[in-house]
């Protein structure tokens, strides 16, 4: 006579997968791979008991982790599918489209947690995976990668290429979730992507013994602010800010008109990778930042995680498809359209998560936000093509640099040559974004108040001016490349949040361009980077000077060897929450 078990399952971490006396075994006492047993789970979606990270923008704060539950439609569940391993991670079963849970959630509406109806499941399942809102890139009922037989690392590599609308839903209401990795801190054999479970013989019992599984998201997300506290000045209902320094910017301002998440990845793993390289990162326990990589898992507040030898931890890194380079990353380097006010401006992004090692720390890999904004040079008017001249930082018009042109030519009275406005009409001329040469096209032709410019004349300025800068309509375009620990966690060079670490090592700071010091993957890894199911919040600061006059190029660069000209501050949440100050 075969026996047969019920067992409830809440996806939690601290179960072993092996080999017990609930089992479903046959009267010769061996496993029946045919019988049926009964699995309910108990799910938890990302939220304050659930998810964490730290502020490491203000001081003080840095060892506290810190929470932000979101939007209602970032919690929406739309399916639960269930997939069934054994202890060779092996898929076992599938069952899809679950359901019968009741959620339960806090305020404004947010789902939390539900108990799913006990469901029928092969009796060599040990491990379990959830799946929410399932994208229809990644195939079930039978069809690779979700097929009986298939191995977690099979499906694991199933869904490399994509687009975060397939992981988000188009309306930004249909977010994918897959099981969070935990750890102990300590060792590899104390960390988990899968949950381990135990059958039991009665369903009285598997309830009683319900465990949980925690979910995270399968993208990043981001928003932007302005630093609106007294004496920054900004004004948060237009978002201009007005530069005082006397840097010969003085009284300039500069109004975001639009922002965008660039150089994005376009690859993901279904559930985060984790294992690659976790034994190195739980190797770095002890060094001078103190404990980046782990964090709190139930208690709000409890950064100082100490290792219990059950899975109690959030881990705070990941590797993504092309974590040794930039393979598969998306570039965009044309312009953009305004948004329509600060309300549209203040919406999140979303983003596929983009990781590297330190080697990789370079532009090209980064994910980074592009900021569109006007710039409203002081004497000049808000919106007008204006220029720059060599290295110089005087403003001009097309008026005032008509005058500086027939000045250094020499040219007065009918003799003057006469700039076109920009445009795209015959009289007009259509200036690149950027830098540029004099050209003869730039110039009127002769009328009675002018005369035509010669070739000579053209020769002349280059020599004297040297090359001519647009700023067409007045836009400007600034970078801020996306930092995941930060300068607290990960210091370099003079960061005025690094950490005192560097005092033991004769005051510097690691330096991971010119290689100062060893160990730049325990110092610096995950300084920049984008993990799913964090939120970046930017928060513009300081404006120094005008961006660039079109948007950047990427290149090798290393990350903090560009200038920038707006300081952010990044912040991560519950979503685990990071901010990040720009200046710009």
């Amino acid at each position: 006579m075969k026996k047969r078990t019920l067992f409830a399952c809440g996806l939690a971490a601290a179960l072993f997968a092996g080999c017990s006396s609930d089992d479903v075994t046959v009267d010769n006492g061996t496993i029946d791979p045919n019988a049926k047993s009964y699995l309910s789970l108990r799910v938890s979606l990302p939220s304050t008991s659930g998810n964490s990270s730290r502020d490491t923008s203000t001081p003080g704060n840095q060892k506290n982790d810190v929470f932000n539950s979101g939007d209602p439609d970032e919690y929406k569940v739309s399916s639960i599918d269930l997939v069934c391993f054994d202890n060779d991670d092996k898929i076992v079963d599938i069952l899809p489209n679950i359901s019968g849970a009741t959620w339960t959630g806090s305020t404004n509406g947010i789902t939390t947690e539900a108990i799913l109806p006990a469901q029928s499941v092969a009796s060599t399942t040990k491990k379990v995976l959830v799946l929410i809102n399932r994208p229809t890139t990644l195939l079930i009922n039978g069809t690779a990668p979700l097929a009986k037989g298939s191995t977690f690392a099979d499906l694991n590599a199933a869904l490399t290429v994509t687009k975060t609308e397939n992981l988000t839903g188009d309306g930004y209401n249909n977010f994918f979730m897959s099981n969070a990795p935990l750890s102990d801190g300590k060792t590899a054999g104390h960390r988990t992507v899968l949950v381990n479970v135990d059958t039991k013989k009665t369903k009285e019992l598997a309830m009683a013994d319900a465990r949980e599984v925690y979910v995270e998201r399968a993208v990043g997300k981001v928003s932007m602010t302005v630093n609106n506290e007294s004496g920054t000045h900004w004004t948060p209902a237009t978002w201009t800010y007005k530069i005082v320094a006397d840097e010969g910017y003085k009284d300039d301002e500069i109004t975001i008109k639009a922002w965008k998440i660039d150089n994005y990845n376009l690859k993901t793993y279904p559930v985060r990778k984790y294992v690659e390289k976790a034994d190195t990162w739980e190797g770095y326990v002890a060094n001078e930042h103190g404990q980046r990589f782990y964090g709190a898992l139930k208690y709000k507040g409890n950064f100082s995680y100490t290792p219990s030898g059950t899975l109690e931890g959030r881990t705070y890194w990941a590797e993504d498809p092309n974590y040794e380079g930039k393979d598969g990353l998306q570039t965009s380097t044309d312009n953009f359209d305004d948004v329509a006010d600060v309300a549209t401006l203040s919406k999140p992004q979303y983003c596929l998560e983009n990781t590297f090692n330190v080697d990789n720390m370079k532009n090209e890999n980064t994910t980074r936000v592009v900021i569109k904004a006007l710039y409203h040079p002081n004497g000049l008017t808000s919106g007008e093509t204006w220029f720059r001249i060599g290295n110089t930082k005087t403003a001009y018009s097309a008026s005032t640099l008509t005058d500086k042109i027939n000045e250094v030519l020499g040219l007065s009275g009918a003799d003057v040559v006469k700039l076109k406005a920009h445009g795209t009409s015959a009289d007009q001329y259509t200036y690149a974004q950027g830098e540029q040469d004099f050209k003869e096209e730039m110039f009127a032709p002769a009328s009675a108040s002018n005369a035509a410019i010669t070739a000579p004349q053209i020769t002349t300025l280059k020599k004297a001016l040297g090359s001519l800068t647009g700023f067409i309509d007045g836009y400007c375009y600034y970078t801020a490349f996306i930092q995941h620990f930060g300068s607290y966690y990960t210091p370099w060079g003079n960061d005025t949040n690094a950490h005192d670490w560097g005092e033991a090592n004769g005051g510097k700071f690691y330096n991971y361009i010119d290689n100062t010091l060893t160990g730049e993957e325990e110092y610096l890894l995950g300084r920049y980077g984008v993990v799913r199911n964090n939120w970046y919040q930017l928060e513009l600061g300081e404006v120094s000077a005008p961006g660039s006059p079109k948007v950047p190029g990427v290149d090798t660069t290393p990350d903090d060897e560009v200038k920038y000209y707006i300081s952010t501050t990044v912040k991560i949440m519950d979503w685990a929450v990071r901010k990040q100050s720009v200046n710009l």
